[in-house]
């Protein structure tokens, strides 16, 4: 009890008042609980607490507490829970008017703790009924929703392990929909497959949920797609951005412009490269066909009333985001259903493919190029994503993560171990066979021909980058199969200081790539290299593609980078300085000063001492590494730094010429010119090297000296 006033509290999830249970004494609490404490003075709660104890449950997931007022829940009439006194049944099944359909929100208490058991949020906020169709189930899905008025206005903490965001408006605590009672986390699967390509989506974090002191079982905390959301991840500015969802119904911002996008595409002639060229500028066509084809592997019919979509501002482009998978990934479709038709027909043939559903890509599928990528990302996609193996990783890893947790959540909530392994085969079944029917659909689609093998191995992934049909590879190897008719683009893009070596046991030059290859000799680095497989004859093509690095110069420790400043002439400007360590006078034309992967021409006219080059402000600010070439593409020198920590009014300096490293100090630097300290320095090193001479110099007087008394002792006496 408080010397101030008299403690309250209350066990049910309610508020503490006047009336609550006075604490005179102490608690005794033997099961998992919340209490919800207040400070009462003067007939008035002053202050409150909401404490979460959790007893003998150990958890392996963060745990996520809500309590409130029980009304708020399963009132009749105001709980956001329950059906309500004026819902009616519609002839499909359906309470229309229920209060769970509604936008209704209650004030909560949120406590969540971490997986370690630390407290991380001990706040109010509010809480409503999420999803769509799932609002109708039993058991359904939450929105947390943090306000001002209930006392901060953001969830404060990095939730999700792949974000580097810390501040929430809006969290989503998902049952999984449509496989809550089969796997409990396809959605989690299909989106974390979906993010290794070019597709944006929820993250998520398994928790344990507690509502109201009772445990309601595992959930999938995610993060709500909205306009924060687009903020949060994109640095979409919350007033210019649009999102949009379905046809085009407007959940945040303006469908103008994604109208005008759908109106173009539907009118316009699409292998006129002038109209695709407009169209590029509107939406992300990468994003837009790895989106369908993620789409189509997964086989989701439930696709159609989850499309998500949004732009930056009115004048950026269109990206589509994955969601709500739940029916997917042999959930609703069997392996072998011919998905590409149904989202290729012009007609509606089911209730998920009605036209407008399918439009935009079918029309865009009527351009050449458009219709050669989407092919080949099917391809590379089955290569690589959607490879078995890769897919039952990832499986294996999700399952470990989920079945400690959800072996409990059976027996406590709902749910059998036994069924849950053979939803958990299914996926795994599912990715066995779907590539082999994918493929045969595609071929059958587009009246394609024959296949091929192509294999392509890199010795190093860390010194060149492969873009395979616009796809960053990020395995060694890629073994897939191909289209014959098909050409699939390739790019090869050594970083700075590496050139590339291609090598093709079975090929017959029917690549040019090969022969660029040999021109461009060490010089190949310097430029993207971009080219185009076209096979007709072979069943199989291999590359070997090697990033080796450039020869060393014989500049090298004679002409080194100096110095590097961020600050000039009173701008943040970037500047690099050279010092040339002989005592010649050089003059070198033709050089080369790679910043990132830009590179700039420099001369070097009569250099005495040092050098000093500037660059372009606006573009000077991105740069964080500089290599420097001679006149044979050979290395002279380098650098790289950490941006965070090259801040205003710093520089890199070597402090002695001769040093490999340079150190970071504060202040402008001193451009073209030697500093006293670093003068001083140098001074010093020659002083040093002088000593280190005379040193050398008495050790092999003395050394010769003991030789030659040891052949003195050595030769015979005279007598």
């Amino acid at each position: 009890n408080s010397h101030f006033g008299q403690i309250v509290y209350e066990t049910d999830g309610s508020e503490p008042d006047n009336y609550s249970k006075k604490l005179n004494d102490s608690l005794e609490i033997n099961e998992t609980k919340v209490i919800k404490f207040g400070l009462k003075i003067n007939n008035k709660i002053v202050f409150k607490r909401t404490c979460f104890y959790l007893i003998n449950f150990k958890s392996s997931f963060p745990v996520l507490s809500i309590s409130t007022n029980p009304k708020n829940l399963y009132d009749n009439r105001t709980g956001i829970y329950v059906k309500g006194p004026n819902a009616w049944q519609d002839s499909s099944g359906y309470w229309i008017n229920a209060n769970y359909t509604k936008k209704w929100e209650k004030k909560v208490a949120i406590n969540y703790f971490d997986s370690k058991g630390n407290e991380i949020i001990n706040q109010y906020s509010g809480l409503r009924i999420f999803g769509g169709m799932t609002r109708h189930r039993k058991e359904k899905s939450l929105r947390i929703i943090a306000r001002d008025i209930y006392g901060k206005k953001r969830f404060n903490h990095n939730f999700f392990r792949y974000r580097e965001n810390d501040k929430y408006k809006h969290l989503i605590l998902r049952n999984s929909g449509g496989d809550a009672y089969q796997t409990r986390f396809r959605d989690v699967l299909t989106t974390q497959i979906s993010k290794n390509l070019d597709i944006d989506i929820q993250e998520f974090q398994p928790v344990n949920l507690f509502v109201n002191g009772k445990f309601w079982g595992v959930y999938n905390l995610r993060e709500r797609i909205g306009q924060h959301y687009l903020n949060y991840n994109f640095d979409a500015k919350i007033e210019e951005s649009n999102l949009l969802q379905g046809l085009y119904t407007e959940d945040h911002g303006s469908n103008k412009s994604y109208k005008n996008l759908r109106n173009f595409i539907s009118k316009k002639q699409l292998n006129n490269k002038e109209n695709m060229d407009s169209i590029n500028k509107m939406m992300d066509m990468k994003n837009f066909i790895d989106y369908n084809v993620a789409q189509i592997y997964f086989s989701n019919k439930d696709y159609m009333g989850n499309i998500r979509f949004w732009q930056p501002n009115n004048n950026g482009k269109y990206r589509w985001i994955m969601y709500d998978t739940d029916l997917g990934f042999g959930a609703g479709n069997r392996p072998n259903y011919n998905f590409l038709r149904d989202r290729l027909s012009n007609y509606k043939t089911v209730w998920h493919n009605p036209p407008w559903s399918t439009m935009m890509l079918r029309k865009l599928l009527k351009n050449d190029d458009v219709k050669n990528q989407f092919i080949n990302q099917i391809c590379y996609s089955l290569s690589t994503v959607f490879k078995e193996s890769n897919i039952n990783r990832m499986i294996d890893s999700i399952k470990t993560l989920y079945q400690p947790e959800l072996l409990r959540h059976f027996k406590l909530v709902r749910g059998d171990s036994s069924k849950w392994e053979y939803q958990v085969n299914k996926l795994r079944t599912f990715a066995k066979l779907r590539p082999k029917y994918l493929i045969t659909n595609t071929k059958n689609q587009f009246n394609l021909k024959r296949t091929f093998h192509l294999n392509i191995s890199v010795n190093t992934l860390e010194n060149g980058d492969v873009f395979i049909n616009g796809n960053k590879l990020n395995l060694h190897e890629l073994n897939g199969l191909f289209f014959k008719s098909i050409p699939i683009p390739l790019k090869i893009i050594p970083k700075p200081g590496y050139k590339m070596v291609v090598e093709s046991p079975n090929l017959n030059d029917e690549s040019f790539l090969l022969k660029k290859a040999n021109i461009y000799d060490n010089k190949f680095w310097s430029t993207k290299q971009n080219d185009t497989i076209f096979n007709i004859s072979s069943d199989t093509i291999k590359y070997n593609i090697k990033f080796k690095q450039v020869d060393e110069s014989k500049w090298k420790n004679n002409i080194k980078i100096n110095e590097v400043g961020n600050w000039l002439d009173n701008k943040k400007k970037l500047w690099v300085e050279l010092i040339n360590n002989t005592n010649e006078k050089l003059n070198f034309k033709n050089w080369y000063l790679m910043a990132n992967k830009k590179i700039y021409n420099i001369e070097l006219n009569n250099i005495e001492k040092l050098f000093l080059y500037e660059f372009d402000e606006k573009k000077s600010k991105k740069i964080k590494s500089l290599h420097l070439f001679d006149d044979k593409f050979h290395l002279v020198d380098k650098f790289k730094w950490n941006k965070s920590e090259f801040k205003k009014k710093m520089f890199y300096e070597r402090e002695i010429p001769q040093n490999h490293f340079m150190t970071l100090n504060k202040g402008a630097g001193s451009p073209n010119m030697i500093n006293p300290l670093h003068k001083k320095k140098i001074e010093n090193w020659n002083i040093f090297k002088f000593i280190m001479y005379l040193y050398l110099l008495f050790f092999l007087i003395k050394f010769f000296e003991g030789i030659k008394k040891d052949i003195i002792k050595k030769l015979p006496s005279r007598k």
